[in-house]
């Protein structure tokens, strides 16, 4: 089996498996310029050492292909279903074709579409070596690999489920859903090794994608990008109808001027989830600043600190304040 999938409360399911986990993998071995970077040098000296390679061949290969546009394939695998229907997207997307599009279901479709609105022809050539990358990682190593740590992986899911069921995130999930969120599945990823994703897949489906937890002391982080990661669907629009600024428009550099606007995006839902969070029992606590401190780069240990760092216009702040004090008692 390529899933392991676990049925939660509020019409939610946390998920790992092959697919998402093999893009995550390649990414986590692309050194990107940019905020949406999956690298992690840690995870690539496991992989390697797990090769028993002194040098990371993975990583040389993908070395080769110059493209940020490429971390836009992590949101990929929530709209396919199976990994063989992702490997001929991939295809698909390298040569595209009229007949090969006949061949994907509705919610593939939409997803190869917009995805050709990104990639160009300046992106084929590296669209096609990452492709060939990913078959042949797949072939040789992952699978296997992916296979040989399942029961691990079955632990990570049943940590997360445990926060993910607690009475604090009914307080969080009844949010969301009268916000208006659909059903909801959180896949969980080794290979997210940065931040997280979030997409509306469909009318009836938001997916959200966080690190797996290796061990206890990691369940709260991953559940806290999860928890932002959903907050951006309900979010992003609010900032932006207030700001009157455009999110398809911001970078993900910190040297473009269009920075500023991901900063506003981020900001936002980075308060919004403090306030939600501010009306549960226990999710105040040291991990947390910890955690916000990280995001921040100094030290947050108070609600004082954690306003002079995360500042938003005044209009945002009371528009968060009124919905969420709305529907949180």
């Amino acid at each position: 089996m390529n899933t392991i999938s676990l049925e939660s409360t509020h019409n939610t399911r946390i998920v790992t498996e092959k697919k998402t986990d093999i893009l995550l993998h390649l990414l986590a071995h692309m050194e990107m310029d940019n905020v949406a970077s999956n690298y992690d040098s840690d995870y690539v000296k496991y992989i390697s050492d797990l090769k028993s390679e002194s040098l990371s061949s993975l990583y040389e290969n993908l070395k080769e292909i110059d493209n940020a546009n490429l971390a836009f394939l992590s949101f990929m695998p929530a709209f396919f279903n199976t990994i063989d229907s992702l490997l001929r997207g991939l295809s698909y997307l390298c040569a595209p074709n009229i007949e090969m599009i006949n061949g994907f279901t509705e919610s593939e479709s939409r997803c190869l579409q917009l995805l050709q609105n990104v990639y160009g022809n300046d992106d084929l050539c590296g669209l096609v070596r990452f492709s060939e990358i990913v078959k042949s990682e797949y072939d040789q190593f992952y699978s296997s690999y992916w296979d040989s740590g399942r029961e691990n992986y079955l632990k990570g899911i049943n940590q997360f489920m445990n926060i993910w069921e607690s009475e604090e995130n009914d307080i969080v999930l009844a949010f969301l859903r009268a916000q208006g969120l659909p059903a909801i599945i959180v896949y969980l990823s080794e290979g997210m090794r940065k931040n997280g994703r979030g997409i509306r897949t469909s009318d009836s489906s938001v997916s959200t994608i966080a690190k797996m937890p290796a061990n206890e002391n990691e369940v709260f982080v991953s559940y806290y990008i999860a928890v932002h990661e959903l907050l951006h669907q309900v979010i992003d629009s609010i900032t932006q109808n207030i700001l009157q600024i455009d999110g398809q428009q911001r970078s993900l550099n910190p040297d473009d001027d269009e920075y500023s606007i991901h900063e506003q995006i981020e900001n936002s839902v980075i308060i919004a989830q403090h306030l939600l969070m501010g009306k549960t029992v226990n999710s105040r606590t040291n991990e947390y600043y910890s955690l916000v401190s990280e995001i921040a780069g100094v030290g947050i240990s108070n609600e004082s600190e954690f306003m002079t760092h995360f500042r938003v216009d005044a209009r945002i702040r009371n528009k968060l304040e009124s919905i969420i004090n709305q529907y949180v008692n």
